[in-house]
């Protein structure tokens, strides 16, 4: 197989971050009209699905009524909707649905770590790391009307995953370090 990245290349890190950077500070204020939201798309779609998915696996009637983006009165973007009823466990239930998404964080980790654990053609480092970056932007998408009326249970659950994401992350960037300056970490 031609390789590109090596196994444990700090190049997917920097990759991550100069995407995310640029992503943040250049194109979502430069892009016109809706072009960013539509490159996040993929991302938007991953979210809604999971709060769809979530909401049927509780036995709630679920509907995903929109998966485009589109301007609110108010002058924000809305990326997509899914709207749901009568979950099975009344207010955890809603709770599991809201938060879903961010069972995207603890995945992308994982994926990130069989991605870095073997060397990979450029393209299928470079696809695979466009995955678990847009794993991670379906987590962070989430909304107001997402965490509204999650209270002690949300906080909760969203400090428990984010404390599984940082230990991955945490990890995973040892692991980064130790092999761009040859440290032998373990």
């Amino acid at each position: 197989m031609d390789t590109f990245f090596d196994a444990h290349d700090p190049l997917y890190a920097w990759l991550a971050l100069g995407w995310l950077a640029l992503d943040h500070f250049v194109l979502a204020r430069r892009l016109p009209g809706m072009t960013w939201h539509w490159l996040h798309w993929p991302a938007a779609l991953l979210h809604e699905l999971t709060h769809f998915l979530t909401a049927i696996a509780l036995g709630a009637d679920a509907r995903i009524t929109s998966l485009t983006p589109r301007h609110l009165p108010d002058g924000t973007v809305q990326m997509g909707q899914c709207t749901t009823a009568g979950p099975v466990g009344g207010h955890f239930g809603n709770v599991a649905i809201k938060l879903a998404p961010l069972a995207w964080f603890p995945i992308a980790a994982v994926l990130a770590g069989y991605v870095m654990a073997e060397p990979r053609s450029l393209l299928a480092g470079l696809g695979m790391l466009g995955a678990v970056i847009v794993m991670i932007q379906a987590g962070w998408m989430t909304s107001d009307t997402d965490l509204r009326g999650t209270h002690l249970f949300g906080i909760l659950a969203i400090t428990m995953l984010v404390t599984t994401g940082f230990q991955h992350a945490v990890l995973g960037a040892q692991g980064l370090f130790c092999a761009s300056f040859d440290l032998g970490c373990p």
